[in-house]
């Protein structure tokens, strides 16, 4: 249900001019308010007696989605926009990564990128400026961290925390792993993980793992 009202909001905002959606759930309604909680409408209120429903007077909420009109708006990725991604993957691999790896670990890496079979099972979310993608986070279950790349000329910015943060309203339990590449140790700590062990590498991939333990 949260993925079928972010789609709609994205098309209604993608395909005409309107500034805000609002909705306006039952107030003991707690599951259709938590869907639209995590498709990103914020509570505006209470609205007390506001409908009649099988003979008794009952309290309402209103909830709102405003157009984004800040720097680089997160959301999910349609299955179209997946290669661009995966290309960003690559190029931002080749310039920062790359060079920590042996020509083994790279070619490991390239061959992740082209497995259709784990891309499908990979949720991806995005930051852009206008039209162009220019973050990526993916994630695979349970709350694995997949993939975490930010273009070149994008570099802090804040881009990563808001990936970040725009994937955790997707989970109510906050604990999430990756396998951090040398390179991105020091961003994800920036982000509150800490390495659960020492610097492994298979298949010539270096990388350690880490934890982000939630509250």
């Amino acid at each position: 249900m949260t993925d079928a009202i972010r789609q709609l909001c994205d098309i209604l905002f993608q395909t005409t001019d309107l500034l805000r959606i609002y909705a306006e759930p039952f107030a003991y309604n707690t599951a259709s308010r938590r869907a639209l909680e995590k498709a990103g409408f914020q509570f505006e209120g209470l609205m007390k007696n506001h409908a009649i429903k099988n003979g008794k007077v009952l309290d309402m909420t209103l909830y709102g989605l405003t157009r984004t009109v800040e720097a680089y708006p997160v959301r999910r990725l349609s299955r179209e926009e997946i290669p661009a991604a995966l290309e960003l993957c690559w190029r931002v691999f080749l310039e920062f990564e790359a060079p920590e790896y042996s020509q083994e670990g790279i070619a490991a890496f390239r061959a992740s990128l082209d497995d259709p079979e784990r891309t499908r099972g990979l949720r991806f979310y995005g930051a852009f400026h206008e039209d162009a993608l220019v973050g990526i986070l993916c994630m695979r279950e349970p709350q694995h961290i997949g993939g975490f790349f930010v273009d070149t000329a994008y570099h802090r910015r804040g881009i990563g925390k808001k990936l970040f943060a725009a994937m955790r309203q997707d989970y109510e339990k906050q604990e999430f792993t990756v396998n951090s590449s040398p390179y991105a140790v020091e961003v994800y700590r920036h982000l509150g993980f800490t390495p659960t062990s020492g610097e492994q590498s298979i298949d010539g991939l270096r990388f350690t793992p880490m934890k982000y333990p939630g509250s």
